[in-house]
């Protein structure tokens, strides 16, 4: 990814993101979160980091449409250590537990 789009994904991520340790299940497979409603965006996403995104069913009929994507294994890692230097200091925090569960476990 070019740093503009490392920079994009960084502030979409920030606001709309969550960074997870890995489960006990798989202690080597850190995660990436990402749902919403704004289709344009999760297809942006889908093709900068070469991954499908979901549509869950609704939970509600009166609910709009939302679309998910997860990011998992070493693709997950790699974006954390290139989002890094542009996120929150609470975000830096969630990605450094997230890195350090895998490390620990290597």
């Amino acid at each position: 990814m070019r740093d503009v789009e490392v920079a994009w994904l960084a502030g979409l991520l920030e606001g709309e993101g969550s960074f997870s340790a890995p489960p006990p299940s798989d202690p080597k497979r850190v995660r990436i979160l990402i749902e919403m409603i704004d289709l344009d965006v999760i297809e942006r996403v889908s093709d900068l980091v070469g991954l499908a995104y979901t549509q869950p069913s609704r939970r509600r009929e009166n609910w709009k449409q939302s679309y998910k994507m997860t990011i998992r294994g070493h693709k997950a890692v790699e974006i954390m250590r290139s989002v890094y230097p542009f996120m929150s200091l609470r975000r830096r925090a969630q990605i450094a537990r997230a890195l350090a569960a895998i490390n620990s476990k290597v």
